[in-house]
């Protein structure tokens, strides 16, 4: 994980904001399970420049993922990298 940014939470979900190598790293999770679009808009609520990742849960996920219960967003041309490994599991 890269430095911290910050760190937040709502009633049902909890938002994680590094700084990596490649940029920002947005992260929702929800209560043991995955938090769905309204808690990751609620998380986004403040902060335009986190509409602008791309989600890769999916493609993180096909790659292996530690917590199944995340949802992750990264900089374009970090996704692509992520979507071009899961293409190749």
């Amino acid at each position: 994980m890269g430095a911290l940014v910050r760190r937040w939470r709502g009633d049902t979900w909890q938002a994680l904001l590094t700084r990596e190598p490649y940029g920002l790293h947005f992260s929702v999770s929800g209560q043991g399970r995955e938090p769905n679009s309204a808690e990751v808009d609620e998380a986004m609520h403040g902060y335009p420049a986190l509409r602008e990742l791309v989600e890769i849960t999916a493609a993180h996920r096909a790659i292996g993922t530690l917590n199944p219960f995340v949802r992750h967003f990264v900089p374009t041309h970090q996704a692509r990298r992520y979507f071009e490994l899961a293409a190749r599991r």
